[in-house]
């Protein structure tokens, strides 16, 4: 595969957020075995956009710790409903980085922004977002 098909699949791949769907780990059913959470339910989403990963990664490889980017969807059965969506800002995971460059700070800056957009635009959908 050329970079160019690379490119052009990512692109077709992605959703409007920008991002992927890469995996997700289901937390509640085994929380809920050794008693904790009181049968909430709970998942991580792991998404990310490997175009914008390799900008960042091309900056500095140690930013692959953080790259891609994590969800955490919790149901809140005893707060009155809902879910409440968790997840650490790219900007404040990279900061310990010791090679920034101005470049890289922008497209972390970038993540940051596409990762919110998408967080409010769940958040204030009509779509209700599953956490079974």
């Amino acid at each position: 595969m050329t970079q160019d098909e690379f490119k052009e699949y990512i692109n077709d791949m992605q959703g409007p957020s920008g991002f992927m769907y890469f995996h997700e780990l289901e937390y509640g059913s085994w929380l809920n075995v050794l008693g904790i959470g009181k049968g909430m339910r709970m998942k991580k989403f792991i998404i990310g956009n490997p175009l914008i990963a390799a900008t960042i990664l091309n900056a500095d490889l140690r930013t692959a710790l953080n790259v891609p980017v994590e969800l955490l969807i919790r149901e809140l059965a005893d707060e009155g409903g809902g879910v409440k969506i968790v997840y650490l800002q790219p900007s404040e995971t990279m900061v310990a980085q010791a090679c920034r460059t101005q470049d890289l700070v922008d497209h972390i800056k970038m993540l940051d922004t596409m990762l919110r957009k998408l967080v409010d635009n769940v958040a204030n959908s009509e779509v209700q977002v599953s956490c079974s």
